[in-house]
């Protein structure tokens, strides 16, 4: 069942599609995590040099993963600034939560003053489908939303919405062309040493294996962990940000159990 869509009071700026050439797993990693933003995306995510202010917070549910992230900005145009109307030491904040059957997250994304709390003019809403072709490949159908406060029909975005698309078309085939040349694309991050953002990793393997593929699994003493504190707030201190090339962690064989038909572009314009 394609599930449904809270953006009352959003306008859809557009709906992508790209192919990636790389496993389920490791494509829905790469969406998860923000250590690669700070050398891979210009728009989203944070500066490198100031990856130890970010702050990380998860809320893990049984059948989902929420995950808060914020911290200072990146720096880009100030004409970019002032059309979203972002104050010069304003924070960006990056909330979503990734689903599993089927397997998509949903991605909040704008910009905050530290002391007065005001937002940016402008808002993104991302609605982002991974549906596995093979073990080796992954669709992703992106279907974007903003809202903004700017006066006149959809908040003026209907004027800027080639900028959008090209933006964020710009944005995804960045993670796509880090994803595809990454030397070693297996799936398995047994033993690998994990930052403080990357507990997100693990929580959402674990739900694609029991909920997307249906694989039972036994109880064990992390996911009771989880149950006994479902939000954990980690502010951390003194990490480097890894190379995004370190991405190359994860795990495969995709049967999935679910399919997500989108009848082919049917759903993009």
């Amino acid at each position: 069942m394609f599930p449904p869509f809270d953006v009352a009071g959003y306008y859809n700026v557009c709906n992508l599609h790209h192919r990636v050439k790389a496993p389920l797993e490791l494509v829905v990693d790469n969406f998860c995590e923000i250590e690669h933003t700070p050398t891979t995306h210009a728009f989203f995510g944070y500066p490198l040099e100031r990856m130890h202010e970010v702050e990380v917070e998860f809320e893990p549910t049984d059948t989902s993963v929420r995950v808060i992230n914020k911290g200072p900005r990146k720096n880009f145009s100030t004409v970019l600034r002032w059309m979203l109307g972002i104050g010069a030491d304003w924070q960006f904040i990056d909330d979503w939560t990734t689903h599993f059957s089927p397997v998509y997250s949903i991605y909040d994304h704008w910009w905050q003053c530290p002391t007065t709390g005001k937002e940016s003019m402008v808002r993104w809403r991302l609605f982002i489908f991974f549906i596995p072709v093979d073990d080796a490949e992954t669709m992703l159908f992106t279907f974007a939303y903003t809202k903004s406060r700017y006066p006149g029909p959809a908040g003026g975005m209907r004027l800027f919405r080639w900028l959008m698309r090209k933006k964020l078309d710009y944005e995804i085939r960045l993670d796509v062309r880090i994803l595809e040349g990454l030397a070693d694309q297996s799936t398995d991050i047994e033993g690998m040493k994990l930052s403080r953002f990357d507990r997100v990793l693990a929580l959402n393997r674990e739900r694609i294996e029991r909920i997307y593929r249906g694989v039972e699994q036994k109880s064990s003493p992390q996911r009771h962990k989880e149950h006994q504190d479902s939000t954990e707030k980690d502010r951390g201190r003194n990490v480097r940000a890894r190379s995004p090339l370190t991405l190359s962690l994860l795990p495969f064989s995709v049967r999935p159990r679910h399919s997500l038909c989108l009848c082919g572009e049917a759903f993009l314009t």
